[in-house]
């Protein structure tokens, strides 16, 4: 995420400077834990023209948007990535469509995992001590960790 950077010249101005933001609903982070807060960066895109002028007023110095100030160092990536579909989680679930997890059919509890709503744990065959699907466990953990779900 890009960062709006500012400095403040002084602990108060700095504490003006955060009133404003907090009244705003404007996450910060203080970049420089020095005495008065005196690097602070912001959501460049939350920043507008409006709040920049009001904190010019408390004393705030230059603003740099520290993503495009790093733009030389950053190598873009080229590379498509697709999320796997759904059926990637299907194919490796039982498909017995018992309901155990609460959903009508294997591929339903397929997508709800994917698209993060569930965890694949609730899979009561594969998950369960009781459960009588063991070996399907690691199939699909690893495809859910490739997933991020």
């Amino acid at each position: 995420m890009s960062l709006l950077v500012t400095t403040f010249g002084s602990r108060e101005e700095s504490k003006r400077g955060r009133a404003i933001m907090d009244d705003r609903g404007i996450a910060f982070e203080v970049l420089s834990p020095e005495p008065g807060f005196r690097l602070v960066g912001a959501p460049a895109l939350v920043i507008g023209e409006a709040v920049r002028r009001d904190l010019s007023r408390t004393g705030a110095k230059e603003f740099l948007c520290a993503g495009w100030q790093a733009r030389e160092e950053i190598e873009p990536s080229y590379e498509t990535r697709e999320r796997p579909p759904a059926l990637e989680i299907f194919k490796r679930l039982p498909r017995t469509n018992c309901r155990a997890c609460g959903e009508p059919s294997c591929l339903a509890f397929a997508v709800r995992v994917w698209s993060g709503e569930v965890s694949v744990n609730e899979c009561v065959p594969v998950f369960a001590d009781s459960g009588d699907r063991f070996e399907l466990r690691k199939a699909l953990e690893e495809v859910c960790a490739a997933l991020g779900v």
